[in-house]
C-alpha cells in the first residue's frame, strides 16, 4: 500500500501523492470500499505529511462522481446505529485509465 498514488517525477525521484491517483490504486486494490475509509488510509500513507481535510476529500469525491469515476454499489450499516448508512463505492471499469484520473478540477472545470 505504500506506493498507491505515488508518481516519480524527474531524476531526482521527487514522490508526489496525488489524491485522486491514491483513490485509484486504493480501490484497484480493494474493489470496494467507502470514502471515509479511503480517507483515512490516504493520511496513513502520507506519514505525518500535510493532508487534506475530509471536507477536501469529499469535495474531490465529488467530482470523480461527477466525472463517472467512481460508482455507486450499495449501502450499508455502519457500526454505529445513530450515523447515516455507508455508502460503497468502486471504480467505473470504463474510466480506470482515463486522463481525468490527474487533474479532476481542470477536467471538470476547463
Amino acid at each position: 500500500m505504500n506506493n498507491l498514488g505515488v508518481t516519480t517525477i524527474g531524476r531526482n525521484e521527487r514522490r508526489i501523492l496525488s489524491t485522486s491517483l491514491f483513490v485509484r490504486d486504493f480501490l484497484l486494490s480493494y474493489k470496494e470500499s467507502y470514502p471515509y475509509q479511503i480517507w483515512k488510509n490516504l493520511k496513513t500513507a502520507k506519514k505525518g505529511l500535510h493532508c487534506c481535510s475530509y471536507q477536501s476529500f469529499m469535495n474531490l469525491w465529488g467530482r470523480l462522481e461527477k466525472l463517472d469515476l467512481v460508482i455507486f454499489v450499495r449501502e450499508e450499516k455502519g457500526l454505529n446505529p445513530t450515523f447515516k448508512n455507508r455508502k460503497i463505492y468502486t471504480l467505473n471499469p470504463q474510466n480506470i485509465n482515463s486522463n481525468f484520473w490527474k487533474n479532476t478540477a481542470k477536467a471538470l472545470y476547463g
